[in-house]
């Protein structure tokens, strides 16, 4: 079995504290590592983790006029 890496990101609180969170697995390889990402959700406002995954609007382009 290959060696295995966790792959995380720093999310700074708003305050002011940093939490290491998960976001997938580098596995070693001859050439390097492959990496393999888990379910990744941006959002401007804090989300509760229990909150249910983010969906795109069904038309991203469309606008009400102007």
């Amino acid at each position: 079995m290959s060696e295995q890496y966790p792959v995380t990101v720093a999310v700074r609180r708003p305050d002011g504290s940093v939490e290491q969170v998960r976001v997938g697995t580098a596995y070693r390889n001859e050439d390097g590592f492959t990496l393999q990402l888990g379910e990744l959700s941006m959002s401007a406002t804090p989300v509760a983790a229990s909150a249910p995954a983010y969906r795109r609007p069904a038309s991203p382009g469309a606008s009400s006029g102007g």
